[in-house]
């Protein structure tokens, strides 16, 4: 009986993600590839608390990543993940990591800080890390 529960919860765990994904990708078809600037012309960032960033395990500070949620920022190829590396990171910049935070596709296009990490980093080819 338990060992269904798990299954269970489980499977609406990976159901409420994919909602959540699938809500951000039509966002990101209604909206440009940068954020549009907030009040004074700044970027608006996302919140940690922000039902999207919470499912996708979004850190401003990728070292403080739970690892016991996302076991795959625990690993050595996974501490050198940030978001200023990854494909989603939107900046001109020819160093990223310079640039504080920049907008990020995954997440509306809001603004995520260079030291941030979720779980839907994807390395920038552009990138070394």
């Amino acid at each position: 009986m338990a060992f269904e529960n798990n299954n269970r919860r489980e499977f609406l765990k990976k159901a409420a993600l994919g909602v959540a994904l699938g809500v951000a990708g039509q966002t990101l078809t209604k909206t440009t590839a940068h954020a549009q600037p907030g009040p004074a012309g700044k970027l608006e960032m996302v919140k940690p608390t922000d039902s999207t960033a919470q499912a996708l395990g979004y850190v401003e500070d990728a070292n403080k990543t739970d690892v016991k949620k996302f076991p795959k920022r625990a690993t050595t190829e996974g501490k050198k993940q940030f978001c200023y590396n990854c494909q989603f990171y939107q900046t001109t910049s020819a160093d990223p990591k310079s640039v504080k935070a920049a907008p990020c596709m995954i997440l509306a296009s809001k603004g995520v800080t260079s030291a941030g990490w979720c779980n839907s980093w994807t390395q920038n080819p552009k990138v070394k890390t």
